[in-house]
């Protein structure tokens, strides 16, 4: 089984060290918008897919069996179509959400 993670967040970097220290099969793929990312504890991929027919190939090609999105909150795009692709297809989706941010006294802008 082999488990593809949708990072970019300190939580996929968590995500990523737990699949390694459990000997699970797992990628990790990062939009490439950083452009010196920090190593991840698994293999990684770096750049798009090509759009939603890519992103299906790549699923089938690397017998990907379920898909982990850490991206930021504001990938919402990356996100729908993922959870759309996973959804028809039967492939295993979980997003991972961050707790909402709210203002607190001392914060700054």
């Amino acid at each position: 089984m082999t488990i593809l993670l949708l990072a970019g967040t300190s939580e996929a970097k968590q995500i990523a060290a737990g699949l390694n220290v459990r000997g699970i099969k797992s990628v990790a793929s990062l939009a490439g918008a950083t452009r010196a990312p920090k190593p991840m504890d698994i293999e990684t991929r770096i750049g798009g897919f090509g759009g939603a027919a890519g992103f299906r190939d790549y699923l089938k090609n690397h017998a990907i069996k379920a898909v982990i999105d850490a991206t930021h909150p504001y990938a919402a795009k990356v996100t729908r179509r993922t959870a759309e692709i996973c959804a028809a297809d039967g492939v295993p989706y979980l997003q991972v959400l961050r707790p909402q941010w709210d203002a607190r006294a001392g914060d700054q802008n």
